[in-house]
């Protein structure tokens, strides 16, 4: 019931502050009120009877037919703007959320919603991967990951094997270097070394075997 009252209040005061003006220009050009039935007290209607107005001069009736509107212009700049500005700080916020209530659910629905649909995804998601998912990433695993390796590793084994290729090269080069020096140089350095050297180490190993036969012979007689 107070809500309906405070949205009469703010529709007769709509009227009031729309209607103020164009009543005082009406009331400047002469023209009659409308009625008042009942003979209700009217704050915009003047009780002063018609002979007491037509005995006025002309200047002091159109001030005193004037006067409702200069009070209803002052009572808007005054107490209408407070009242305007109180009946906004109460209405404007219930009806933003009377307007916004159902969209606001609507969202918040529509939230509900995809929550529940990831939720049922990722569960959906850890059931495939605890059953066929693992399986068949197994499977996918001993399928791919030998192609994937050998097409990762394929420049390795090129490059690994060209290195042997080289090292075989150098090793074929280097034998028959070799052979080619002892057919010629290295024959005749050997054949020199070997003059030189085994004189010398046929006397060193037969003095040594002399000198075990004497110490052999001298343990003999001792015995």
């Amino acid at each position: 019931m107070g809500l309906e009252k405070e949205k009469e209040e703010i529709i007769e005061l709509t009227e009031v502050l729309e209607e103020g003006p164009a009543f005082a220009a009406k009331k400047d050009l002469g023209e009659e009120l409308p009625p008042n039935p009942g003979g209700k007290k009217d704050p915009l209607r003047p009780q002063a009877s018609s002979d007491s107005l037509s005995a006025l001069p002309d200047s002091s009736s159109r001030i005193l037919k004037g006067a409702p509107a200069r009070e209803t212009e002052n009572w808007a700049g005054r107490e209408g703007v407070r009242l305007v500005e109180r009946l906004a700080v109460d209405f404007i916020p219930r009806i933003v959320t009377e307007k916004l209530s159902s969209e606001v659910a609507k969202l918040k629905a529509e939230t509900d919603a995809l929550r529940a649909r990831g939720e049922a995804f990722s569960r959906k998601l850890e059931e495939w991967f605890s059953s066929e998912g693992l399986k068949c990433l197994e499977q996918k695993a001993r399928e791919e990951i030998p192609r994937v390796a050998a097409a990762a590793l394929h420049p390795e084994i090129e490059a690994l094997k060209k290195e042997i290729e080289k090292i075989q090269a150098q090793g074929e080069d280097l034998n028959r270097r070799t052979q080619s020096w002892l057919e010629n140089e290295g024959k005749e350095i050997l054949e020199k070394v070997a003059r030189e050297l085994f004189p010398q180490m046929a006397e060193r190993v037969l003095h040594q075997e002399i000198e075990r036969l004497k110490e052999e012979s001298r343990a003999a007689e001792n015995e």
